[in-house]
């Protein structure tokens, strides 16, 4: 926030710089008036922003310049405005800144002479924003001494609130599965066959979980019991005796990551 404010202020200082500069060059030098103005700019981070924003925070300047070379050292009134929904934050308008109230906010202050010869004050502040809308920024200024534009001494600032852009979904890790490999390759009626699945997610070797295998051979189903280790989810069945010539068909499940992968498999027994 310290960066923040300072990137503010200096931009607030080029803007009143700016402004007394352009109000120099347009009127005749031997014409001394003390054209006190407003000016506002809202910012977040470094420098001056405007448009449309979805941070609820925003900070918050006020710029009061005098015309550049002729403007009296006087003190100014500045009346601040905050509409429904927006509220000041945690640096609001304070006592030490000869400010009073919060709706609306008046401010007393003497102006001050730049380096370069400008006069004028500034002032930054936080406000924050209940909702997304679009909220518009009041405020007035009124100078002690005779102004010659009285126009220039409001200003409203128009700023949008958007909603909050939701974050993209978590992604999940690829997941892949091999195709079942039967060990022995060629078995025979009455032994036992081992089917093996291996598994990965996201390119890396994982443990399966909750395995379930089912078989049938013809009209007779088969016992499989499963496991996993790292990499590999397993079915053992125990194959009926008689059954040379017939087919084991089985089906190996389990969940890697939450995905569920089917397997299916056929062997002729001997």
């Amino acid at each position: 926030m310290v960066k923040s404010r300072a990137a503010l202020l200096g931009a607030l200082a080029v803007v009143a710089v700016l402004a007394a500069s352009q109000a120099a060059s347009a009127r005749p030098q031997t014409h001394i008036v003390d054209d006190v103005r407003a000016e506002i700019c809202v910012a977040f981070g470094q420098g001056c922003w405007v448009g449309v924003t979805s941070r609820n925070q925003l900070f918050f300047g006020i710029v009061v310049s005098a015309h550049s070379g002729s403007g009296v050292i006087q003190s100014v009134r500045l009346t601040i405005q905050l509409p429904p929904g927006l509220s000041w934050g945690s640096n609001a308008p304070r006592a030490a800144q000869g400010c009073s109230g919060t709706s609306p906010a008046v401010c007393t202050r003497e102006l001050t002479r730049s380096e370069v010869g400008g006069v004028g004050e500034s002032w930054v502040w936080d406000v924050v924003a209940e909702r997304a809308g679009t909220y518009e920024i009041r405020a007035s200024v009124t100078p002690t001494e005779t102004d010659p534009d009285l126009t220039n001494n409001n200003v409203t600032f128009r700023v949008t609130v958007a909603p909050p852009t939701a974050p993209p979904p978590p992604t999940r890790p690829q997941v892949s599965a091999s195709a079942v490999s039967i060990a022995p390759k060629r078995p025979r009626a009455g032994s036992t066959v081992a089917a093996t699945v291996r598994a990965r997610a996201g390119g890396a070797s994982v443990r399966p979980t909750a395995v379930r295998c089912t078989a049938t051979v013809g009209a007779l189903r088969v016992r499989g019991s499963g496991g996993a280790k790292n990499g590999t989810a397993t079915c053992v069945y125990r194959t009926p005796r008689g059954t040379a010539g017939r087919t084991l068909k089985g089906t190996i499940s389990f969940r890697v990551r939450g995905t569920l992968i089917t397997r299916r498999f056929s062997v002729r027994l001997r």
